[in-house]
């Protein structure tokens, strides 16, 4: 197997690459939650819209369900939308939360 060893210099500007481009993708993301669009093409369901989901909030007309983990919930989600994310140590096949769990860590 040929392995390459790279100098110190070109070590540190490899890194600055990856975080340069790691900044860009991080600034590229929508501003909030309303300002996203439909990116996924050929999905076997439907997609709700921005303006829908909007008008689901405003109406309080569904129950908002958030299932990414909760730092990811804690940075940036739907008003009033309520986390399910899995337990800590818990599998996903064996979380269930209740409504008290679900309603606290929503707060």
């Amino acid at each position: 197997m040929l392995r390459t060893t790279l100098s110190h210099s070109q070590t540190r500007t490899a890194r600055s690459v990856m975080v340069a481009a790691f900044a860009l993708f991080l600034l590229s993301a929508p501003a909030d939650i309303f300002t996203a669009t439909l990116a996924e093409s050929g999905a076997r369901t439907s997609e709700v819209s921005t303006r829908e989901l909007q008008d689901v909030v405003a109406r309080r007309s569904a129950t908002v369900l958030d299932a990414r983990p909760r730092a990811e919930y804690a940075v940036s989600h739907v008003p009033g939308a309520l986390t399910v994310s899995a337990k800590p140590g818990v599998p996903l096949t064996r979380t269930a939360w209740s409504r008290r769990e679900r309603e606290q860590a929503s707060r």
